[in-house]
């Protein structure tokens, strides 16, 4: 499958396995969902899992929209 992606890579990139026309959000968004109390960045102590981290980048795109950023 090609994707409106591809032309911003060459050839040699190309994987029509995997290639889609999804955003980075969406996929991030399926995996969360798909595996919600998985840990998905671990830092030193810290550990989030896929909900907590779905949370926060929800929260900072509506922190950013507010501030008028599209």
């Amino acid at each position: 499958m090609e994707s409106h992606w591809s032309v911003f890579y060459p050839d040699k990139y190309a994987n029509p396995d995997t290639d889609s026309d999804d955003t980075l959000y969406m996929r991030i968004m399926a995996v969360c969902n798909a595996y919600p109390s998985r840990i998905a960045l671990e830092y030193g102590d810290t550990q989030i899992t896929y909900a907590s981290f779905l949370e926060r980048i929800d929260s900072t795109a509506a922190a950013w929209k507010r501030l008028g950023v599209r």
